[in-house]
């Protein structure tokens, strides 16, 4: 069963832009493989993350668990550092938001859409969304709710798209 938080690009200027180059140019694969490279360019940040980030910032107990045992890491040398926030010990969720070859990335890409996420990781699924007990570390950015890191990346995929809608057209001599 795949569990997935579809990357639903609800901004209106993003869904403008969008169909817009759909409508005009037709085919907007490179645009959407452009888009994808993007996202997991911006997702490789977040795992070179030394502190919180832009994230809320983790319990102390949570950071003791993640780092270990005190007299258990002086026994086994363990010196794991509880950044970056995202970062679980099976390393799932890492290589599902960074690698798009990774056996836990849904990387769905036509020639018409694209949808992004990870595979069957509840865990992933607490970090987006948060817990009773667990602040909310969204990394899937997908309305104004989530503040300059989707406006920002959302500019950049606007970008994209414009340059893209512009290129074709002018291939296409629709200038």
């Amino acid at each position: 069963m795949q569990k997935t938080v579809p990357s639903n690009l609800i901004d209106a200027e993003f869904q403008r832009i969008f169909k817009e180059t759909a409508e005009k140019v037709k085919y907007i694969k490179p645009a959407l493989m452009s888009v994808r490279d993007d996202w997991y360019g911006e997702n490789k940040t977040l795992f070179k993350l030394k502190g919180p980030g832009k994230f809320t910032d983790l319990k102390d107990s949570t950071k003791r668990k993640k780092i270990g045992d005190e007299r258990a890491g002086r026994i086994s040398g363990l010196t794991n550092p509880p950044y970056p926030i995202l970062l679980a010990k099976n390393g799932r969720i890492k290589a599902g938001l960074t690698d798009k070859q990774s056996e836990f990335t849904v990387n769905e890409l036509t020639d018409t859409s694209l949808t992004l996420g990870v595979k069957g990781q509840d865990y992933f699924l607490f970090q987006q969304k948060g817990t009773k007990k667990m602040a909310k570390h969204p990394f899937i950015f997908n309305s104004k709710e989530h503040g300059d890191q989707w406006t920002n990346q959302r500019d950049r995929w606007v970008k994209i798209f414009t340059e893209y809608q512009s290129r074709r057209l002018a291939a296409m001599g629709n200038v």
